[in-house]
């Protein structure tokens, strides 16, 4: 009997010890079961980390392929006869119309008339042949004044001097995007001659009057007097169409300061000026040649003819 219970014990004890094993794997399956569990969150994360960033990446490829197939299509030689001052005039409007998807090598617009009026509507409220007609002049009396705010950012720009301004600081973003974002140009670059918002003043003018010719609001006597007024106020300011170009975007910047949500438009918009400089020995060799003018006080403004339509409205 004793020998029996002896057994017995021995069973037990053989059980007890399968028993604690069972519960000593279970316990470490289930320890073990928390860092696998991290290691899947883990691996989800990083797989879908990796997913976005190969979007974005494909998606900056796709708008450089984008950009450089929509500036392709722009025709870079003069498709009427045209004087060499006459293409130097159209000329001025040549970052607007490659954002429009537009010509700039002729006075009228490549766009439907649709598009025109659209785009007329869009950027100046020009609805009417009057309104057309009122704001060209009004650049041709002044252009590059600019705002006060303006002003003092860029004379303190140019002088070393720091202001608390909103001017101020989309001044220094713009000319940060263009050097660290776009990589447009160094930092050297970025000189006095572009510190001034007359560029911007006058490629706005420029294709307001190509539009408005296009829309019928201007004649085309109206429009060739416009833009040659246009190339003198150019000419008293810059010595180059690089530096027409780069201080446009820069005035642009001050304007419409960057939004960081909406870089991929901003580097187009940065495109805009190798476009322009692209066409060195196309368009560009077949315009008049950069003549620096003294500036001198605007003289007064003949009215400019209105087109057709205009007087039907």
């Amino acid at each position: 009997m004793e020998a029996q219970q002896r057994s017995l014990r021995g069973l037990q004890a053989q059980q007890g010890t399968r028993q604690e094993a069972h519960e000593g794997i279970r316990g470490c399956a289930a320890s073990s079961s928390t860092p696998a569990g991290v290691i899947a969150m883990n691996f989800w994360i990083a797989l879908v980390a990796l997913w976005i960033l190969c979007a974005v990446l494909l998606l900056n490829a796709w708008g450089e392929k984008s950009v450089a197939r929509w500036a392709g299509q722009i025709a870079f030689r003069p498709t009427e006869p045209v004087s060499p001052d006459q293409l130097f005039g159209y000329l001025l409007s040549a970052n607007f119309a490659v954002l429009e998807g537009d010509d700039f090598n002729q006075l009228g617009s490549s766009l439907a008339k649709e598009q025109v009026e659209a785009i007329l509507m869009q950027h100046w409220r020009v609805q009417r042949g009057c309104e057309c007609v009122w704001l060209v002049e009004r650049w041709l009396r002044s252009p590059g004044t600019g705002f006060p705010a303006e002003r003092a950012a860029y004379a303190a720009r140019r002088s070393g001097h720091v202001v608390d301004s909103d001017a101020y600081a989309a001044l220094e973003e713009i000319c940060r995007f263009l050097v660290q974002d776009a990589r447009l140009v160094e930092a050297r670059q970025i000189r006095n001659v572009h510190l001034n918002p007359a560029a911007w003043e006058i490629q706005q003018a420029a294709y307001l009057v190509r539009l408005g010719f296009s829309a019928g609001y201007l004649s085309r006597a109206g429009a060739q007097a416009a833009l040659k007024r246009l190339q003198e106020a150019a000419r008293a300011h810059y010595a180059s169409w690089e530096d027409f170009s780069l201080s446009g975007l820069i005035a642009l910047g001050v304007r419409s300061p960057i939004d960081s949500f909406d870089l991929g438009n901003w580097r187009k918009i940065a495109r805009s000026h190798e476009v322009l400089l692209g066409a060195q020995r196309t368009t560009l060799a077949h315009a008049a040649r950069w003549k620096v003018f003294a500036a001198i006080p605007a003289p007064s403004i003949r009215r400019l003819e209105p087109g057709p339509q205009l007087a039907e409205a």
